[in-house]
């Protein structure tokens, strides 16, 4: 978890398959973007079980966002373009919400500058809060052009706001304490 790479599509209709090991309880997000602009990006996950867990298809990005593992095991993800014709190069994201990989922990009062390398990368930053505490989320971008997006999650998994551009917002009172986690990425996926 915690992790973005790089793939390519070097024969029309080719099906990338990747395996990762999820827990019950486990929230993820996976995101697959059109590296080099030619593909129609599809993913589709499996359980332990071969049970079909989730199905995203887009233009541009596909997404499987705030998925809850209902089983522990190895999960196969396959990856393809929609409609098998084309070739190229696709970036693909991996992360757990609750308890994310490769975070980097936030402080009250802490200003952080941070990068995303690849399209489609989720940076993912916890912080430990206690229910009923009001916080506030500010976020800019250093890059022109550069449009980014972000999801607040609590301790369990649950989506709790979000936002796009250079967004501020404030007075947002969390309702369970333990460690929060805030992802961050290109609002299109592909920048």
């Amino acid at each position: 978890f915690g992790y973005s790479i790089t793939g390519t599509f070097e024969l029309p209709s080719e099906l990338d398959a990747y395996t990762f090991t999820g827990a019950v309880g486990d929230h993820i997000i996976i995101q697959m973007n059109e590296g080099d602009r030619i593909i129609e990006p599809t993913l589709t996950l499996y359980a332990p079980d071969g049970s079909q867990v989730a199905v995203d298809t887009d233009n541009t990005t596909a997404v499987l966002d705030s998925i809850l593992l209902e089983q522990a095991g190895t999960y196969t993800l396959l990856a393809t373009d929609q409609t098998g014709d084309e070739t190229g190069e696709y970036n693909l994201s991996l992360q757990r919400i609750n308890n994310p990989g490769n975070a980097t922990t936030l402080n009250f009062g802490e200003s952080i500058t941070g990068a995303i390398e690849l399209p489609s990368e989720l940076e993912a930053y916890t912080f430990a809060a206690s229910a009923g505490e009001k916080i506030g989320i500010a976020l800019s971008s250093l890059t022109p052009g550069f449009d980014q997006t972000f999801q607040l999650f609590a301790p369990t998994g649950e989506l709790i706001t979000s936002g796009t551009g250079d967004d501020f917002l404030n007075g947002i009172t969390l309702t369970q304490a333990g460690t929060h986690t805030l992802l961050v990425t290109d609002q299109g996926g592909n920048e």
